[in-house]
């Protein structure tokens, strides 16, 4: 909301509210800029995204001296990361490298968030300057993380803001990270602000069920609500967001590896071993990144591209006409679709169950023609009245940044803004109270429970949960449940000094997405205050 203040000229100086979305991706990341008008209001379409590659912004380099990728599943614990990862020659090789330069994971996400961010930020002071050149603005940034990201890896990619020299005094960090599917499913669902209730033709009706699949570089995230209400367009998560490390890189390095397999096998040996590895990357980029990756569908033929050089032996150079079938490198159907399959397959198995009446494809994979025509077929055969909506160009690529700048509005801003409202969260989580009198654990939320967006999640303390300790203390051992088949795990013992009569208390709980945040109180709006002991000190 703008506002005015007397300056010491006598001059009113505007003071301009920006939000900033950061989408930290694998392979691409996105910023996306909004200002509000006078009324607070910022429409979807006023909403400017820019991408970003590795070390690249679009257009023209960003120059740096890290020049890797992949960063981003370097996050997580690698026992976090699913075998195919963790197993992946790719990132075993950026990893050294990037140990090599003495870097950590957070100190290159550091240096590139740093970097982006320099370029955003020009941006940004460009677009105050158009609106009023002598006006302040304070700037709050919302970044997103999949929807299954380990607190340890949220953790590193909040180290790695904090060092990357973008907060300063009119620069700062929302409060909470919102997940990659819901910022896709607050973009996309905003868009109905102008034709409430319709997006893409979809013609939402209240109860629909509505599917939101984030398809990106390494992982592929899903979002699933019910439409409650159209104007205003408000709806709920009914079951917990999933997320699967399946992506368009993933994609890339298999195709790099066919490459690499085809040309051992049909290079003369010393050709073979003089290649490099930047050889091969230009070869894949002229043939794949432009070209197969972006038109491979079903019903295509195989096809044929003319090696380089540097592929060829030298009798092949020598006498070109001698050895015609030296010259180029042979891709079979069955050679794509299998670069394709072992990922796309994931991606439409995570999309069938969840089966809904509409489903939105966004993200840069999701653009892929061949996921499309597959997710489409798996829709008519299991669920023939679902529809399958692709977003062209960038409005589902640039989703999830765009959805970082709107939820960023709804937490900080008072005004009236168009922007779908989720008024219920399914949690990922489940917490619960060990007994006092068995081994057993009281559970007050279970994995899947749907908890109110505002927070208003109460749940009544069973007195066999409170334990006494030393001093009239009171306390309970919190126990969490990460997932509906997960081992519960001891999370932390609580104390409190005594309030008054154990039947009064209650925890109430609030999931953003995230994570779950919880406090204890007396009659219903007295706040308790909690102390996280050491188990052993009681």
């Amino acid at each position: 909301m703008a506002t005015r203040e007397a300056t010491p000229t006598g001059q009113p100086t505007r003071h301009l509210d920006v939000y900033a979305g950061i989408d930290f991706g694998t392979t691409y990341s996105k910023i996306a800029i909004a200002i509000p008008d006078r009324t607070g209001r910022v429409e979807p379409r006023h909403c400017y995204a820019h991408c970003i590659e590795a070390f690249k912004f679009k257009g023209s380099k960003v120059p740096t001296k890290y020049p890797t990728e992949w960063f981003k599943l370097s996050l997580p614990h690698k026992d976090d990361l699913p075998h195919d990862l963790r197993v992946s020659k790719k990132l075993d090789i950026l990893t050294k490298e990037r140990e090599a330069l003495d870097m950590s994971a957070v100190d290159v996400t550091s240096n590139f968030l740093g970097v982006i961010w320099k370029h955003a930020h020009e941006e940004i002071c460009d677009r105050v300057k158009q609106i009023d050149e002598f006006a302040q603005y304070h700037v709050v940034i919302t970044v997103t993380v999949p929807v299954v990201w380990p607190a340890d890896a949220r953790k590193k990619l909040h180290q790695a803001i904090q060092s990357a020299n973008i907060l300063g005094p009119n620069v700062r960090l929302a409060r909470k990270f919102v997940t990659e599917a819901e910022a896709t499913g607050i973009a996309l669902m905003s868009a109905t602000s102008v034709y409430p209730g319709n997006l893409q033709g979809s013609g939402f009706q209240v109860r629909d069920t509505v599917i939101f699949c984030d398809c990106g570089g390494g992982t592929t995230d899903l979002i699933s609500y019910q439409v409650v209400s159209i104007q205003p367009f408000a709806v709920r998560e009914i079951s917990p967001g999933k997320c699967i490390f399946a992506g368009g890189s993933l994609v890339d390095e298999a195709f790099l590896d066919l490459v690499k397999g085809k040309a051992k096998r049909e290079c003369p040996r010393p050709t073979f071993k003089a290649l490099t590895n930047e050889d091969f990357h230009e070869f894949v980029e002229s043939i794949w990144d432009e070209n197969l990756k972006i038109n491979h569908s079903l019903g295509m033929a195989g096809t044929r591209f003319r090696l380089p050089a540097n592929f060829l032996g030298s009798q092949a150079r020598r006498q070109p006409r001698a050895h015609p079938d030296s010259l180029n490198m042979t891709f079979t159907v069955d050679d794509i679709n299998g670069v394709f399959d072992p990922i796309v397959d994931q991606i439409v198995n995570l999309v069938k169950s969840e089966m809904s009446l509409h489903v939105f494809m966004a993200g840069g994979f999701g653009l892929n023609l061949y996921l499309q025509e597959k997710m489409k077929i798996m829709a008519k055969r299991s669920s023939p009245s679902t529809n399958i909506v692709c977003f062209e160009g960038d409005q589902g690529w640039t989703a999830v940044a765009r959805g970082a700048v709107f939820h960023g509005i709804q937490a900080n801003s008072q005004s009236n803004q168009p922007i779908v409202q989720v008024n219920s969260r399914a949690s990922r989580e489940g917490y619960g109270l060990e007994s006092s009198t068995d081994i057993s654990i009281l559970w007050l939320v279970n994995p899947g429970d749907e908890l109110s967006a505002d927070g208003q999640n109460r749940r009544p303390v069973p007195p066999q949960a409170v334990w006494h300790g030393r001093y009239g203390r009171f306390y309970v051992n919190m126990y969490r449940q990460e997932g509906p088949n997960a081992i519960p795990g001891f999370a932390s013992c609580l104390s409190w000094n005594a309030v008054g009569e154990l039947q009064n208390l209650e925890f109430n709980f609030h999931w953003d997405g995230t994570r779950m945040h919880y406090v204890l109180l007396y009659r219903g709006n007295q706040q308790v205050p909690l102390t996280i002991e050491n188990y052993y000190d009681l």
